[in-house]
């Protein structure tokens, strides 16, 4: 029986880096699917220094998964989306599909599931997070203690020549900045308006269920809710997006999500929204 580890990042020992969303549109995947797996946590610097050496690669991003077969050979998967193909080839089965919702339909079932998800994550990279990725690159930045038992300054180091200072100074200035904040916020909330408006009409078509596609989640979902816990470092854009009164069919989708045991909240970064003012 093949063995399966998958790589996530951490800030600290045994504390998984929860911000970082692309790994979790694999550790969903894996847990509808009851795959048995193990997790290697590995900071930044780990991750750009060591694992390329280790697993003979240039480099590395995540998620990635290295899969230990019988006879002890390995293989390599590094792209959520190739990594999803692969599980629901080997794991899925007549109950459970990360595609198709109900697990017991047609193969085009799947097929139209697979296309599904894969339109709404490359939406989500190219647009919808296009507009959360100015309001959380100084805010995750911040997560890196520059002093302390929990500092790591090469993986802050790391972040940093990723981004760029210049960038990231621009960014904190700009989010400083009421009036920018207010039309950067309402630019993000228009794009997850449209997942709200795909859940609103289900509802209004009063077709079962609060997730995209019924009332289980598929890989479609986990695209979206991917960039939720990456949100979480800046409780304002969570205040203005995810959990703007705008979009009421959202913030009870993520709710579902909860609700469905794949992920719990106590997992992420806590909301901390309570006192938080909503800019319109």
């Amino acid at each position: 029986m093949e063995t399966i580890t998958l790589f996530q990042l951490c800030l600290y020992p045994q504390e998984p880096m929860s911000f970082a969303p692309h790994v979790w549109k694999t550790l969903l995947p894996l847990r509808l699917l009851n795959v048995p797996f193990k997790t290697e946590l590995v900071t930044l610097t780990q991750l750009r220094e060591e694992l390329p050496k280790r697993l003979g690669l240039a480099s590395v991003t995540v998620p990635i998964i290295v899969i230990r077969a019988q006879d002890e050979s390995e293989r390599t998967i590094m792209d959520s989306y190739e990594i999803a193909q692969y599980l629901e080839k080997t794991y899925s089965s007549p109950l459970k599909s990360i595609y198709a919702p109900a697990g017991n339909g047609t193969p085009e079932d799947a097929i139209a599931g697979r296309a599904h998800a894969r339109f709404i994550e490359q939406w989500v990279d190219k647009c919808m997070a296009h507009e959360l990725r100015p309001c959380v690159l100084h805010t995750s930045y911040a997560q890196f203690p520059e002093s302390g038992d929990r500092a790591d300054l090469k993986s802050r180091a790391h972040f940093l020549a990723k981004c760029g200072r210049a960038k990231l100074d621009e960014l904190t200035a700009q989010n400083a900045d009421r009036m920018w904040l207010k039309e950067q916020y309402a630019r993000a909330r228009k794009q997850l308006g449209l997942i709200n408006l795909l859940l609103e009409e289900r509802h209004q078509r009063g077709e079962p269920g609060d997730f995209l596609a019924g009332t289980k989640p598929t890989h479609a979902d986990f695209c979206v809710f991917a960039f939720y816990p990456y949100s979480l470092t800046n409780p304002s854009l969570v205040r203005n997006t995810w959990r703007h009164p705008d979009l009421p069919y959202v913030s009870r989708w993520l709710e579902a999500m909860f609700e469905s045991g794949l992920v719990s909240k106590e997992e992420l970064l806590p909301e901390d929204i309570d006192s938080v003012e909503t800019l319109d």
